[in-house]
Protein backbone atom coordinates (compact mmCIF):
# COMPACT_ATOMS: atom_id res chain seq x y z
CA UNK A 1 0.00 0.00 0.00
CA UNK A 2 2.08 2.55 -1.04
CA UNK A 3 1.55 5.87 -1.04
CA UNK A 4 1.95 7.57 -4.48
CA UNK A 5 2.85 10.94 -4.24
CA UNK A 6 2.02 12.08 -7.43
CA UNK A 7 -1.46 10.90 -7.45
CA UNK A 8 -2.33 12.37 -4.06
CA UNK A 9 -0.90 15.66 -5.42
CA UNK A 10 -2.68 15.82 -8.39
CA UNK A 11 -5.93 15.47 -6.16
CA UNK A 12 -4.80 18.50 -3.88
CA UNK A 13 -3.50 20.80 -7.07
CA UNK A 14 -7.32 20.27 -8.36
CA UNK A 15 -8.39 22.02 -5.03
CA UNK A 16 -6.05 24.82 -4.94
CA UNK A 17 -7.15 28.28 -6.03
CA UNK A 18 -5.90 29.32 -9.08
CA UNK A 19 -5.71 32.96 -10.26
CA UNK A 20 -5.54 34.40 -14.07
CA UNK A 21 -3.83 37.36 -15.38
CA UNK A 22 -6.72 39.44 -14.36
CA UNK A 23 -6.01 38.20 -11.05
CA UNK A 24 -9.81 36.85 -10.66
CA UNK A 25 -9.97 33.46 -8.78
CA UNK A 26 -11.00 30.55 -11.22
CA UNK A 27 -13.67 28.13 -9.53
CA UNK A 28 -12.36 24.78 -7.35
CA UNK A 29 -12.94 21.63 -7.70
CA UNK A 30 -13.90 19.28 -4.99
CA UNK A 31 -11.64 16.98 -3.06
CA UNK A 32 -13.55 14.24 -1.27
CA UNK A 33 -11.30 12.43 1.53
CA UNK A 34 -12.69 9.82 3.80
CA UNK A 35 -11.28 9.45 7.25
CA UNK A 36 -11.70 5.73 8.97
CA UNK A 37 -10.84 4.39 12.18
CA UNK A 38 -8.45 1.77 12.53
CA UNK A 39 -10.81 0.56 15.18
CA UNK A 40 -12.91 2.56 17.48
CA UNK A 41 -11.20 5.26 20.02
CA UNK A 42 -8.31 6.22 17.73
CA UNK A 43 -9.85 9.85 17.48
CA UNK A 44 -11.25 9.57 13.92
CA UNK A 45 -14.03 11.75 14.53
CA UNK A 46 -12.15 14.71 15.90
CA UNK A 47 -9.46 14.09 13.19
CA UNK A 48 -12.05 14.67 10.44
CA UNK A 49 -13.64 17.60 12.52
CA UNK A 50 -10.40 19.34 13.08
CA UNK A 51 -9.28 19.42 9.87
CA UNK A 52 -12.07 20.04 8.49
CA UNK A 53 -12.35 23.95 10.55
CA UNK A 54 -8.61 24.02 9.66
CA UNK A 55 -9.56 24.11 6.28
CA UNK A 56 -12.09 26.12 6.34
CA UNK A 57 -9.52 29.24 7.93
CA UNK A 58 -8.64 29.38 4.52
CA UNK A 59 -11.97 31.76 3.81
CA UNK A 60 -11.39 31.25 0.28
CA UNK A 61 -12.17 27.71 0.63
CA UNK A 62 -15.76 26.00 0.80
CA UNK A 63 -15.94 22.80 3.35
CA UNK A 64 -18.54 20.45 4.51
CA UNK A 65 -18.05 17.88 6.48
CA UNK A 66 -20.34 14.85 6.90
CA UNK A 67 -20.94 12.52 9.79
CA UNK A 68 -21.10 9.15 7.47
CA UNK A 69 -20.01 7.37 11.12
CA UNK A 70 -22.98 4.82 11.04
CA UNK A 71 -24.85 4.27 13.53
CA UNK A 72 -24.61 6.79 15.75
CA UNK A 73 -21.86 9.47 14.36
CA UNK A 74 -20.79 12.26 17.01
CA UNK A 75 -19.15 14.67 14.94
CA UNK A 76 -21.72 17.18 16.12
CA UNK A 77 -20.31 16.99 19.99
CA UNK A 78 -17.01 18.80 18.96
CA UNK A 79 -18.34 21.59 16.91
CA UNK A 80 -21.53 23.03 18.33
CA UNK A 81 -23.19 23.41 21.31
CA UNK A 82 -26.91 24.05 19.74
CA UNK A 83 -29.17 21.09 18.41
CA UNK A 84 -28.84 20.29 14.80
CA UNK A 85 -32.10 20.72 12.81
CA UNK A 86 -31.32 18.55 9.81
CA UNK A 87 -29.53 15.04 9.46
CA UNK A 88 -28.26 12.87 6.80
CA UNK A 89 -31.87 11.10 7.09
CA UNK A 90 -33.29 14.17 6.01
CA UNK A 91 -31.52 15.22 3.42
CA UNK A 92 -31.58 11.61 1.87
CA UNK A 93 -35.56 12.26 1.58
CA UNK A 94 -34.96 15.12 -0.04
CA UNK A 95 -32.22 14.05 -2.18
CA UNK A 96 -34.57 14.02 -5.40
CA UNK A 97 -35.82 17.53 -5.50
CA UNK A 98 -32.57 19.50 -3.74
CA UNK A 99 -31.51 22.32 -5.14
CA UNK A 100 -28.88 25.00 -3.81
CA UNK A 101 -30.95 26.94 -1.78
CA UNK A 102 -32.42 23.84 -0.15
CA UNK A 103 -29.20 22.39 0.46
CA UNK A 104 -28.44 25.89 2.13
CA UNK A 105 -31.12 25.92 4.61
CA UNK A 106 -30.58 22.56 5.57
CA UNK A 107 -26.78 22.34 6.49
CA UNK A 108 -25.70 23.46 9.70
CA UNK A 109 -23.14 26.30 9.47
CA UNK A 110 -20.37 26.16 11.59
CA UNK A 111 -18.95 29.30 9.77
CA UNK A 112 -19.99 31.47 6.82
CA UNK A 113 -17.69 28.91 4.52
CA UNK A 114 -18.04 25.62 6.54
CA UNK A 115 -20.55 23.02 6.81
CA UNK A 116 -21.58 20.35 8.41
CA UNK A 117 -24.14 17.39 7.97
CA UNK A 118 -24.84 15.53 10.82
CA UNK A 119 -25.90 11.82 11.40
CA UNK A 120 -28.97 10.94 12.35
CA UNK A 121 -29.84 10.66 16.33
CA UNK A 122 -32.35 7.31 16.31
CA UNK A 123 -31.84 4.22 14.77
CA UNK A 124 -35.00 4.45 12.76
CA UNK A 125 -33.80 6.80 10.77
CA UNK A 126 -30.62 5.29 10.04
CA UNK A 127 -32.31 2.24 8.88
CA UNK A 128 -34.15 4.44 5.94
CA UNK A 129 -30.71 5.95 4.36
CA UNK A 130 -30.20 3.73 1.26
CA UNK A 131 -26.71 3.80 -0.32
CA UNK A 132 -27.69 5.13 -3.39
CA UNK A 133 -29.27 8.12 -1.94
CA UNK A 134 -25.88 9.13 -0.31
CA UNK A 135 -24.01 8.60 -2.90
CA UNK A 136 -26.45 10.85 -4.99
CA UNK A 137 -26.50 13.56 -2.27
CA UNK A 138 -22.60 13.16 -2.46
CA UNK A 139 -22.76 13.69 -6.26
CA UNK A 140 -25.05 16.84 -6.25
CA UNK A 141 -22.44 18.59 -3.41
CA UNK A 142 -19.70 17.54 -4.87
CA UNK A 143 -19.62 20.83 -7.51
CA UNK A 144 -20.58 22.90 -4.31
CA UNK A 145 -17.54 22.69 -1.95
CA UNK A 146 -13.67 22.69 -1.91
CA UNK A 147 -13.66 20.66 0.41
CA UNK A 148 -15.55 17.40 1.40
CA UNK A 149 -14.35 15.32 4.19
CA UNK A 150 -16.28 12.66 5.19
CA UNK A 151 -16.30 10.73 8.83
CA UNK A 152 -17.12 7.15 8.32
CA UNK A 153 -15.78 5.94 11.12
CA UNK A 154 -16.04 2.16 11.55
CA UNK A 155 -18.38 1.98 9.37
CA UNK A 156 -18.21 -1.12 7.40
CA UNK A 157 -21.54 -1.29 6.51
CA UNK A 158 -23.69 -0.76 3.13
CA UNK A 159 -23.19 3.38 3.34
CA UNK A 160 -19.78 3.16 4.52
CA UNK A 161 -18.65 0.84 1.90
CA UNK A 162 -20.54 2.53 -0.83
CA UNK A 163 -18.39 5.88 -0.27
CA UNK A 164 -15.20 4.03 -0.65
CA UNK A 165 -15.84 3.96 -4.25
CA UNK A 166 -16.48 7.85 -4.49
CA UNK A 167 -13.47 8.96 -2.82
CA UNK A 168 -10.34 10.48 -3.62
CA UNK A 169 -8.44 9.69 -0.87
CA UNK A 170 -9.17 8.13 2.46
CA UNK A 171 -7.04 8.40 5.33
CA UNK A 172 -7.28 5.66 8.08
CA UNK A 173 -6.35 6.78 11.56
CA UNK A 174 -4.48 4.73 13.92
CA UNK A 175 -3.21 4.42 17.10
CA UNK A 176 -0.07 2.81 18.37
CA UNK A 177 -0.68 -0.12 19.44
CA UNK A 178 -1.57 -3.97 18.54
CA UNK A 179 -5.47 -3.97 17.90
CA UNK A 180 -5.11 -0.54 15.48
CA UNK A 181 -2.29 -2.55 13.80
CA UNK A 182 -4.59 -5.65 12.94
CA UNK A 183 -7.53 -3.62 11.92
CA UNK A 184 -5.25 -1.09 9.74
CA UNK A 185 -4.47 -4.39 7.69
CA UNK A 186 -7.64 -6.06 7.53
CA UNK A 187 -8.83 -2.19 5.98
CA UNK A 188 -5.95 -2.62 3.79
CA UNK A 189 -7.35 -6.15 2.57
CA UNK A 190 -10.50 -5.00 2.25
CA UNK A 191 -9.92 -2.57 0.05
CA UNK A 192 -8.17 -4.34 -2.04
CA UNK A 193 -10.24 -7.35 -1.85
CA UNK A 194 -12.86 -4.90 -3.53
CA UNK A 195 -10.78 -3.78 -6.39
CA UNK A 196 -9.85 0.17 -5.14
CA UNK A 197 -6.76 1.61 -5.81
CA UNK A 198 -4.17 0.93 -3.11
CA UNK A 199 -2.68 4.48 -4.09
CA UNK A 200 -5.70 5.81 -2.41
CA UNK A 201 -5.54 4.72 0.87
CA UNK A 202 -2.88 6.13 3.61
CA UNK A 203 -2.86 6.01 7.28
CA UNK A 204 -1.89 8.61 9.95
CA UNK A 205 -0.95 7.69 13.46
CA UNK A 206 -2.50 9.54 16.11
CA UNK A 207 -1.81 10.05 20.14
CA UNK A 208 2.00 9.63 19.63
CA UNK A 209 3.57 9.69 22.90
CA UNK A 210 6.72 7.53 22.78
CA UNK A 211 5.62 4.26 24.31
CA UNK A 212 2.21 2.92 24.28
CA UNK A 213 0.92 -0.13 23.71
CA UNK A 214 3.54 -1.04 21.24
CA UNK A 215 6.42 0.93 20.15
CA UNK A 216 6.33 3.53 17.35
CA UNK A 217 9.55 1.63 16.12
CA UNK A 218 8.37 -1.59 16.69
CA UNK A 219 4.44 -0.72 14.61
CA UNK A 220 7.06 0.78 11.90
CA UNK A 221 8.61 -2.43 11.57
CA UNK A 222 5.87 -4.55 11.24
CA UNK A 223 4.11 -2.39 9.45
CA UNK A 224 6.47 -0.14 7.09
CA UNK A 225 4.61 2.36 5.41
CA UNK A 226 5.36 5.59 6.27
CA UNK A 227 2.45 7.71 7.68
CA UNK A 228 1.00 10.78 6.45
CA UNK A 229 1.26 12.23 9.55
CA UNK A 230 1.69 11.96 13.00
CA UNK A 231 -0.78 13.64 15.36
CA UNK A 232 0.33 14.26 19.03
CA UNK A 233 -1.86 12.95 22.16
CA UNK A 234 -4.11 15.62 23.92
CA UNK A 235 -6.67 14.42 26.40
CA UNK A 236 -7.34 16.87 28.08
CA UNK A 237 -7.70 19.47 24.68
CA UNK A 238 -9.88 16.68 23.29
CA UNK A 239 -12.20 17.01 26.68
CA UNK A 240 -12.11 20.51 26.47
CA UNK A 241 -13.19 20.40 22.77
CA UNK A 242 -16.47 18.27 23.66
CA UNK A 243 -17.40 20.03 26.64
CA UNK A 244 -17.62 23.81 24.73
CA UNK A 245 -18.47 22.34 21.35
CA UNK A 246 -15.66 23.98 19.49
CA UNK A 247 -13.40 22.12 17.44
CA UNK A 248 -9.68 22.66 19.31
CA UNK A 249 -8.05 23.97 16.63
CA UNK A 250 -10.41 26.94 17.68
CA UNK A 251 -9.96 26.58 21.11
CA UNK A 252 -6.64 25.79 21.42
CA UNK A 253 -4.92 27.42 18.17
CA UNK A 254 -1.47 26.90 19.87
CA UNK A 255 -1.28 23.37 21.02
CA UNK A 256 0.79 20.70 19.56
CA UNK A 257 -1.99 19.02 18.01
CA UNK A 258 -3.64 22.14 16.26
CA UNK A 259 0.23 22.82 14.83
CA UNK A 260 0.16 19.35 13.40
CA UNK A 261 -3.21 19.85 11.63
CA UNK A 262 -2.65 23.25 10.43
CA UNK A 263 0.04 22.30 9.24
CA UNK A 264 -1.65 18.95 7.25
CA UNK A 265 -4.44 21.12 6.17
CA UNK A 266 -1.85 23.72 5.02
CA UNK A 267 -0.20 20.83 2.69
CA UNK A 268 -3.87 20.66 1.64
CA UNK A 269 -5.09 23.74 0.49
CA UNK A 270 -1.91 25.44 -0.84
CA UNK A 271 -1.93 28.20 1.67
CA UNK A 272 0.97 28.56 4.33
CA UNK A 273 -0.30 28.27 8.47
CA UNK A 274 -1.05 31.53 9.71
CA UNK A 275 0.79 32.26 13.18
CA UNK A 276 -0.11 35.57 15.30
CA UNK A 277 2.76 38.33 15.98
CA UNK A 278 3.73 38.54 19.55
CA UNK A 279 1.43 41.71 19.59
CA UNK A 280 -1.69 40.12 18.66
CA UNK A 281 -0.76 37.55 21.51
CA UNK A 282 -0.50 39.94 23.86
CA UNK A 283 -3.18 41.75 23.15
CA UNK A 284 -4.86 38.59 24.34
CA UNK A 285 -3.56 38.70 27.54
Amino acid sequence: MPVDGIRWNEALDRVRLRTSQGGTPQQRASLKVGFLSAKGGDGCTSLAVNMAAALAKDTAAKVLLLDLSLPFGDADVYLTRKPVEHDLADFCNEVNRLDEALLASMVTPIADNFHFIASPASFEKIMGIEPAQVEQLLAFVSPLYSFILIDLGSNMGPVGLRMWEQLDQAVVLSSVSMPSLRRLNQIKQLWESLGLSAAKLNFAMNRVVGKTDLELTEFQRIYPQKPLHLLPADGPGMKASVVQGTPLVSLQPRSDYTRAVAAWAADWSGQPMKDKSIWQRLRKK
